[in-house]
């Protein structure tokens, strides 16, 4: 929430970016790769965007067999 700052903006155009490219043609661009439950590489936005393996372990595992895994290609 708050006022659209400049970095807000910026934020939300590169999200807009990678939504669009994913949508035209199923990869979300470069850089950001397929997910998989064994590296489970994620991509975070923030000031600057970075791939991450597994931000959330504890989180992830509080889930348990719960879990929602991708499907295999």
């Amino acid at each position: 929430g708050g006022l659209p700052t400049p970095d807000r903006q910026r934020l939300g155009e590169r999200m807009r970016r990678r939504w669009i490219e994913f949508v035209r043609t199923g990869q979300p661009g470069e850089g950001w790769p397929r997910y998989t439950p064994q590296a489970r590489q994620v991509m975070l936005f923030d000031r600057s965007d970075r791939v991450v393996a597994d931000p959330e372990p504890g989180r992830r595992r509080a889930w348990g067999p719960h879990e929602l895994v991708a499907a295999p290609p």
